[in-house]
């Protein structure tokens, strides 16, 4: 099959459509056969890259730390990017597609319409509450939403929802950047010591909180707006989107075809939770290069044998506890954390305790 060049659009290299053909199937769109597949390496290393230059370029990161230019213009990018990457695909809509530009094209052409400007995906939630870690470093909001923002932007690089962006296409390299850096944030705060101390896990059912009246939210906003955040929503009183980037396949598949919306939102709640739970256990393990010494603004190496607590039998029953306290008051995990021993691995400045 003929390779269709994404920057032949009007707009070039910046051309949000990328290979899209107006008026065309959507089995006959060029990425529908595949061949997109082969882009998708290319930002699979750059995500490879970058955040293995945290691991491996340690010396050069923490100089870093006391150059606020440098987190506070990629925090910039991501939060600027966001709304900036929306007004270029409305316009675009408009001006060239001539279609429907607030509530979104009818087609596959893949471009959002205003009606999704909300951040009401999970990345683009994460796109922006990455940039403001980067600018405005904090412990307790990285302990709330570190363990959905570093999982689900990998699901997103491995899964791209947009195959008509190739090598030769701006947003080919925006879309993988822009949801590398935010795992990159997330980690670069942590590891060189910006949000403090390292991860302990007992803001973990905050995150749970967050992440269920986000989805709710999502849903409710889908059956205003037909519109798919979250990729679950309803698609011009279809039960699905078409396309497949959603769970509506694979739920029809098993459950049969009068599975309708609003419900597809349970199994992909389901399966973030659970992938959120998975990247809560991993956090523990993940060692800090150093902390941050705000006052005299110089870093303090950690030794790297810093996580091996957690790999003891008392470490692992820490671990199993945050999953278990989630509706107790912070004084009583206070008091049970001291009667156990376990307050050795962590420490109580994150709850708010009654005197």
């Amino acid at each position: 099959m003929k390779f269709v060049r994404s920057s032949d659009g009007p707009w070039g290299f910046f051309d949000p459509a990328g290979s899209y053909v107006p008026g065309a199937d959507w089995t006959d769109q060029w990425f529908f056969k595949g061949h997109s597949y082969i882009f998708q390496l290319v930002g699979i290393a750059i995500f490879i890259l970058l955040i293995g230059s945290l691991f491996f370029c340690k010396k050069y990161y923490a100089k870093t730390v006391n150059w606020k230019w440098f987190r506070i213009s990629i925090g910039t990018y991501q939060i600027a990017t966001y709304f900036l990457t929306y007004a270029i695909w409305a316009s675009y809509l408009a001006l060239v597609l001539k279609t429907e530009w607030i509530w979104g094209p009818v087609g596959p052409s893949q471009i959002r319409g205003l009606s999704e400007v909300m951040p009401l995906h999970l990345c683009s939630m994460h796109q922006l509450l990455s940039g403001f870690i980067l600018i405005f470093p904090s412990r307790k909001f990285f302990e709330v939403v570190a363990p959905s923002a570093i999982i689900l932007p990998i699901l997103a690089i491995i899964t791209p929802v947009n195959g008509y962006w190739s090598l030769d296409n701006f947003f080919y390299y925006n879309y993988f950047i822009l949801h590398t850096l935010i795992i990159f944030a997330y980690l670069y705060v942590y590891k060189y010591g910006l949000v403090g101390r390292p991860y302990s896990g007992l803001l973990f059912k905050w995150q749970l909180l967050w992440l269920t009246l986000f989805s709710i939210i999502a849903v409710i906003w889908d059956w205003i707006f037909k519109t798919n955040q979250l990729f679950v929503g309803p698609s011009s009183g279809e039960p699905w989107n078409n396309g497949g980037f959603n769970v509506g396949g694979w739920n029809t598949n098993f459950i049969g075809a009068k599975y309708m919306w609003p419900f597809a939102w349970l199994p992909m709640f389901i399966l973030g939770i659970v992938m959120v739970s998975l990247t809560h256990v991993v956090l523990f393990y993940i060692p800090q290069s150093f902390l941050y010494d705000v006052k005299t603004k110089e870093l303090i190496a950690v030794s790297r044998g810093s996580c091996n607590k957690f790999r003891t039998k008392e470490g692992l029953t820490y671990i199993g506890f945050t999953f278990t306290y989630i509706f107790w008051p912070d004084n009583k995990i206070h008091q049970h954390l001291n009667q156990t021993n376990l307050l050795r691995f962590t420490d109580v400045e994150l709850l708010t305790l009654s005197r």
